[in-house]
């Protein structure tokens, strides 16, 4: 049996990638949220993608110290904060006003990359200046 999905309403209490999503679902406008969820075609590569990470398992480490952690690594000859990157997703600014410059920005913030979709809402020069 599927457990029902709890019904929070905003993103920063949600508690997985599946509650997002479905505060994601309610929020936004049908096309935008499909267009964000969804995969090209028949979506064979999300679903491949999926599939392969959810044969990960953590396992939880109770009693171990982590007041010193560091997840940085060098990337390309740059050190970033966590081997994250924010791809390109395209078209932020359908999304939010400005989404481009956000996703930027909170990328610089965090010291993880961001990289500029070729179906960005903005020009490149303004999200150079803003991240220097």
């Amino acid at each position: 049996m599927k457990r029902s999905m709890p019904r929070r309403r905003r993103y920063d209490q949600a508690l997985s990638i599946a509650e997002l999503a479905e505060i994601a679902r309610r929020r936004l406008p049908n096309f935008v949220y499909e267009y964000i969820h969804g995969g090209a075609d028949d979506e064979v590569s999300l679903l491949n993608n999926r599939a392969v990470f959810n044969r990960y398992r953590f396992t939880p480490k109770t009693l171990t110290d982590v007041s010193q952690r560091d997840l940085g690594r060098d990337l390309l000859g740059h050190r970033v904060s966590m081997p994250v990157v924010i791809g390109p997703t395209g078209f932020n600014g359908m999304i939010t006003q400005d989404g481009d410059s956000k996703l930027a920005r909170a990328a610089a913030d965090r010291g993880i990359p961001f990289t500029l979709s070729n179906a960005s809402t903005e020009p490149l020069l303004v999200l150079q200046w803003l991240v220097m």
